[in-house]
């Protein structure tokens, strides 16, 4: 299952530039640039882990010349219980302190994704049934949406308006008929 970097990348800049601005001034006031911190990551419920690859991430973009130490304990994809720990890291205290939000914002989110995918998948195991998405997504970070619901088990549909043709009630009134979509369609 490939990873949307790119996508990744614009979302995490995008969030660093909104979170961040000129600089995390609480963290550069009170913490010295040589600071040096061990943190955990650890689940508070139940989940399906989705998006580490965009947590680690977050760090790199932010401060490209400093490094952190991951240890990684959990796979993507893998089910985590509450109370379990996901990941170890060490490095430089003002860069986890700064990053950890945006980092935890987004690996939450698809790991809610994830969770309610796998969830919904494993109700319907057995049946000739296929749960796939829609596009419902929050705008500019559909390629990451769309990934955690793949991490999850279920499939994903059209990617937008332009992959698929899908003919809804509104198509059929502005067309005249169900008749006339279909045709149109078709053509």
């Amino acid at each position: 299952m490939d990873f949307p970097a790119l996508a990744a990348d614009r979302l995490i800049k995008t969030a660093l530039a909104e979170d961040v601005g000129e600089g995390d001034v609480t963290t550069l006031f009170t913490v010295p640039a040589s600071a040096r911190s061990y943190c955990l990551l650890v689940a508070k419920e139940d989940t399906v882990l989705a998006g580490l690859p965009a947590f680690l991430r977050v760090f790199s973009l932010l401060e490209p010349e400093s490094e952190i130490k991951w240890s990684l304990l959990k796979k993507e994809g893998e089910e985590v219980k509450k109370g379990e720990t996901i990941l170890e890291g060490e490095g430089n205290s003002r860069l986890l302190l700064t990053g950890e939000r945006t980092a935890l914002n987004i690996l939450q989110r698809l790991c809610g994704i994830a969770q309610m995918s796998r969830r919904w998948s494993a109700e319907l195991s057995g049946a000739k049934t296929l749960l796939v998405d829609t596009r419902k997504t929050t705008p500019g970070i559909r390629a990451l949406e769309k990934y955690a619901v793949r991490v999850g088990g279920a499939k994903n549909h059209r990617f937008g308006l332009y992959d698929g043709v899908l003919i809804k009630e509104n198509h059929i009134r502005a067309a005249g008929s169900i008749k006339s979509a279909v045709a149109g369609a078709k053509k």
